[in-house]
């Protein structure tokens, strides 16, 4: 991997229910910045991908076991 390369993380925030996807580097400003600030970040980071791309296709393969386990629980 060159230093020109970016790599992706792909979270999860259960309050919000919801995913993200971000460049790493912006995840840890972030952090360091919620550290700082003393508050509480709500997303919890669940995989480290080279592309975008694949970062989307892991929060689909969530997505996917979320509804699954839905549908089995009603």
């Amino acid at each position: 991997m060159n230093n020109n390369e970016t790599i992706y993380v792909a979270e999860y925030s259960h309050d919000q229910q919801c995913f993200h996807v971000q460049p790493l580097q912006m995840m840890i400003k972030d952090n360091i910045e919620s550290v700082i600030d003393k508050r509480n970040l709500d997303f919890m980071p669940f995989g480290i991908y080279r592309t975008r791309d694949e970062a989307h296709e892991a929060c689909a393969i969530i997505r996917k076991a979320h509804r699954r386990l839905d549908v089995t629980r009603n």
